[in-house]
């Protein structure tokens, strides 16, 4: 029922290599992740790197991730969401260049050496 009511520009995507994930985020313009929790969120960072421009709720550390570079939703209001992913396509899909840039921010190394960190302190 929900893909029979979607418009024809959003895709359902089962699970894909990563070769197949980076063509999508390059493909995309937008990415939207609406997590109701979320701890830091690396799938919004590897669409950052790939151009997409983010929308997401204020939740966990997207805000954080996402800085000045997407849209942070303070509310889980459906309408307002879809307002501002309309405003996003609005603007143009072209490679978000902030995005890219804040997206080299997060490295990997730096995620693991930083998780790495934090075990650290938990176990001894």
């Amino acid at each position: 029922e929900l893909r029979r009511a979607t418009p024809p520009n959003v895709q359902f995507v089962d699970h894909v290599d990563r070769e197949r994930l980076y063509e999508l985020y390059a493909e995309s313009g937008v990415y939207a992740q609406l997590s109701y929790d979320e701890s830091f969120g690396v799938a919004v960072v590897e669409a950052m790197a790939h151009g997409c421009t983010p929308v997401v709720t204020a939740a966990g550390a997207l805000p954080e991730v996402v800085a000045d570079c997407g849209e942070i939703v303070a509310s889980r209001d459906a309408a307002e969401i879809a307002e501002r992913i309309r405003a996003v396509l609005e603007r143009g899909v072209t490679p978000n260049e902030r995005a890219m840039a804040r997206a080299r921010e997060f490295p990997p190394e730096r995620r693991q050496r930083e998780l790495l960190a934090v075990m650290e302190t938990l176990w001894l």
